[in-house]
């Protein structure tokens, strides 16, 4: 879920053409840097012959504004993505600064593949004899290595003939739809093994716990390609390398903030050393099909206190400071949150009930009354949740918060979201099926309901069914009330369970979002002007703070750190758009909608900080308003 998820948001860049330019210090020496090393059997990156073009630019011509002595900051990024989308170069270029290169790829190769795609089908191919033996069968029955290989070194559109064209868009489809039915060949063959005679049900008939074994096991098996795919690719490694660099970079840099309090610092200093790096798509419980393949984003998932950074990210531009900006949310107010929620008498208690109810112990119902019995006194203990660092939080928020939230607003708000989460699943049966000893069969015969009074087998993973997200709390409220009741009216018994369930998760959610106050992420409290939410703020700024170290700290040419920082927020470029053309009727129209970042034009004056125009050696040429750690 996006919501237990954080992403570094950068909205992918298609341009048109690619034309590579060689600029400052000549042509010379240049490589591929995200040309993958990687060297399959059967498999060299020389197989595959379609190139960039080049560009017939002249050296110094497009960025010598990066040699000024104090160009402008703003100017000077502004100057930097029209030089980027332009016609001339649309979305890639290449240049050499004091004999360091720099390469950012959001065009297209020669042959008019994205250069994302491109280097996707390419890992595949390096890959090949990575990928688990029962899948590289399926595939290789298809012929699809030599396809795929035909594929990225098809021509251009301006040489096919309409025929030649026709072919190519089959070929495409052929690859896509060949690539699924082999996944889904060999989910079919693990689960006959799993399960004897499943190839042979018919779909209504497969019990409802073999048809999430199925799903489990596509996502399994998609989080086994991703890792043949990227784990020992060139580019990942390339990751690795730089997360480590960056986490030190955070230890430090903490260690020499004078205005943090101590024990604010060593808790930041804990959470560095238990974050995760996951390579896109490993994990078979998160949803990232497009992060695996060519999405220009990163994320942080604050539930696992894990992040990745999407292949179409990696494998194009810079992405120090996109590390710097994930690995600020380990520490930011939703984390904080999560952590104190997780870890009080409440989250204890839900983690024991659906131990309980989830087949791990027996439920006892002596312990549900007792659960309810602490209830009201649990959930005061939110109101000891002590935001870290408000002042520089409330700096953060992008605009002015209304005064006190009013106890029967929250209480307002939380029936309200939580009468649609009940309606929702009540829509969906789930509240019947979850006390139906049986389920019917489309023959008229019925089976052994595999999720009877089971609320966690309403979800796919175990880790999904999180206690505190509304549906997972409510169902466990529901099933232990249902179980526990002493009503012997069948039909009062599930209406009590219901309204008792919808009671209760009216109350935590009503303690949670005063817990979150005027910090909330929630929409509503953000459109009625009582909340503003400061964990993507939080994060670009205390980020660009240790970015801007790591600038200073790893290169004395200021030449070349103007170049890092810019190939690092190529990302924040845009082609011309309907924004561009109308910025101010663009900025109205975002006022209709809570979106947790600012527009690109307002991110890149918030990125500029005064740490970073320092570390640039740049001139100011913008107003903002700044907060400052420090």
């Amino acid at each position: 879920m996006r919501s237990l998820g954080t992403a570094f948001t950068k909205s992918a860049v298609a341009p048109s053409a690619i034309l590579t330019c060689l600029l400052l210090a000549g042509c010379t020496g240049l490589t591929d840097r995200f040309t993958s090393d990687e060297v399959a059997p059967r498999t060299t990156a020389s197989e595959i012959k379609t190139q960039p073009v080049t560009s017939n630019s002249k050296p110094n011509s497009a960025v010598d504004f990066l040699m000024a002595p104090h160009p402008k900051c703003l100017e000077m990024v502004q100057n930097f993505c029209q030089t980027l989308f332009s016609a001339e170069h649309q979305g890639s270029l290449e240049f050499d600064v004091n004999q360091h290169h720099y390469e950012i790829r959001l065009g297209e190769m020669s042959n008019d593949l994205k250069q994302k795609d491109y280097d996707y089908l390419s890992a595949k191919v390096q890959g090949w004899w990575r990928l688990p033996s029962d899948l590289r069968d399926a595939l290789n029955s298809r012929n699809l290595l030599d396809k795929i290989r035909a594929h990225l070194s098809h021509s251009s559109r301006q040489k096919m003939s309409l025929a030649e064209r026709v072919r190519t868009m089959r070929a495409d489809e052929e690859i896509e739809l060949s690539w699924n039915s082999a996944m889904h060949e060999t989910v079919l063959v693990r689960m006959e093994r799993f399960f004897p005679g499943y190839s042979r049900y018919k779909e209504d008939f497969i019990p409802l716990e073999i048809k999430y074994e199925a799903q489990r096991q596509l996502k399994i098996l998609e989080a086994e390609v991703a890792r043949a795919i990227w784990g020992h690719h060139k580019n990942w490694q390339k990751v690795e390398v730089r997360f480590e660099r960056v986490r030190q970079a955070y230890r430090e840099t903490i260690r020499a903030m004078m205005d943090i309090p101590e024990n604010i610092k060593k808790d930041w200093l804990t959470r560095l050393d238990s974050i995760k790096l996951m390579i896109p798509g490993s994990d078979p419980e998160i949803e990232s099909e497009a992060c695996t393949k060519n999405e220009s984003n990163a994320y942080f998932y604050t539930n696992k206190n894990a992040l990745t950074v999407c292949a179409g990210d990696f494998n194009t531009e810079e992405i120090g400071q996109t590390l710097a900006h994930e690995i600020a949310h380990a520490l930011d107010m939703d984390r904080s949150r999560f952590l104190f929620q997780d870890n009080s008498r409440l989250g204890q208690g839900f983690r024991q009930l659906k131990n309980m109810n989830c087949g791990r112990q027996s439920l006892k119902c002596e312990e549900w009354e007792k659960q309810k019995a602490q209830f009201a006194s649990q959930l005061q203990d939110f109101d000891k949740f002590e935001p870290q660092l408000e002042a520089h939080n409330m700096c953060l928020q992008d605009h002015p918060v209304r005064g006190p939230i009013e106890d029967a607003y929250l209480q307002r708000i939380a029936r309200e979201q939580v009468e649609i989460v009940a309606a929702d699943l009540a829509e969906r049966n789930l509240f019947l099926r979850l006390i139906s000893p049986r389920v019917p069969l489309p023959d008229g015969t019925s089976q052994a309901n595999p999720i009877y009074l089971n609320p966690c087998g309403y979800y796919l993973w175990d880790n999904q069914s999180y206690p505190l997200d509304d549906d997972a709390s409510l169902l466990l409220f529901f099933t232990s009330e249902y179980r526990c009741s002493k009503l012997t009216d069948r039909d009062e018994k599930f209406k009590s369970a219901i309204e008792v369930a919808r009671s209760m998760q009216t109350e935590v959610t009503k303690a949670h979002l005063k817990l979150q106050g005027h910090f909330s992420p929630n929409e509503r409290l953000n459109i009625d002007g009582f909340a503003a939410q400061t964990s993507e703020h939080f994060a670009d700024n205390l980020g660009q703070h240790v970015f801007a170290q790591m600038l200073k700290h790893d290169d004395v040419d200021v030449y070349r750190r103007r170049a890092r920082y810019l190939v690092n927020n190529a990302w924040l470029c845009r082609r011309p758009s309907l924004q561009q053309l109308y910025p101010i009727e663009a900025r109205i129209q975002k006022s209709f909608f809570v979106e947790p970042h600012s527009d690109h034009a307002q991110r890149q004056k918030e990125l500029m900080s005064s740490d970073i125009r320092e570390a640039l050696e740049c001139q100011q040429d913008f107003e903002i308003r700044e907060c400052h750690l420090n």
